[in-house]
């Protein structure tokens, strides 16, 4: 937004407002002359006869009177021209205000729109990272798989307390901890996604596949241990994450 400050312009004396009071100097002035020289003929040329008595006072009193008519009427011109200046300059203060206001706005926008994607960016960048992550997890996730797969006819409704055991024998050590290290990476995913600190599309077209697989194989088990141990919301971000991208 420009501000086109030329529409401002402060009127000058030149033109037709100089050819105005000039005139008004110049006309004043000749009648207050003219004025001065009748009365002055008449006062030298009035006898003892006459009725009017002309005075040098009297022609001062009317020389003064014409002078003070001319000087009034000027300044009003004057005063014509000042008000007129100081109209524009009013309101060339309030659109220089207004100019102002707008500009800060705009100034806040594109700064608001900077920031913005300045966040996008990090964002990006540290779900990126998060998501680099599961590539330095292929042990872990390699037994996952492995064990889940062994084991998947017990990952039933009525197989599922028997996929209980063989997860929680001390036998199965080393594989329990792979699946619950795979399940809490995949929860922490999931709280990042729900709570906006991670880029929930970027996260989606790497997991989703994996997120289903995974709440496909392992809902019983988690609905199990549930019921089994009284808690509520095992998983319940990734269960939630999971069922949002079917």
């Amino acid at each position: 937004m420009n501000l086109d400050v030329s529409k401002y312009q402060i009127p000058k004396f030149d033109g037709r407002t100089k050819h105005y009071n000039n005139w008004t100097l110049l006309v004043g002035g000749s009648i207050a002359i003219i004025a001065t020289i009748v009365l002055v003929i008449l006062a030298l040329n009035q006898s003892q006869a006459t009725i009017l008595k002309i005075e040098i006072k009297d022609i001062a009193a009317v020389f003064t009177a014409i002078i003070v008519t001319t000087t009034c009427v000027y300044h009003a011109l004057n005063l014509r021209l000042n008000l007129t200046a100081h109209s524009l300059k009013l309101q060339l203060d309030v659109d220089r205000w207004v100019h102002d206001v707008h500009q800060k706005e705009l100034d806040i926008e594109r700064g608001n729109a900077k920031k913005a994607e300045e966040d996008k960016k990090s964002k990006l960048l540290l779900t990126m990272e998060k998501c680099f992550e599961w590539h330095k997890m292929s042990d872990k996730t390699g037994k996952a798989r492995a064990f889940i797969s062994k084991n998947k006819s017990l990952l039933n409704d009525d197989n599922n307390k028997e996929f209980v055991k063989q997860i929680e024998s001390d036998d199965n050590a080393e594989y329990r901890s792979a699946v619950i290290c795979v399940m809490n990476y995949f929860e922490n995913l999931s709280e990042g996604v729900d709570s906006g600190v991670l880029d929930e599309v970027y996260v989606k077209n790497i997991f989703k596949t994996m997120f289903l697989k995974y709440l496909n194989n392992l809902k019983p088990y988690f609905d199990l241990v549930e019921k089994r141990d009284g808690e509520s919301g095992i998983y319940k971000s990734f269960r939630k994450i999971a069922e949002r991208w079917k």
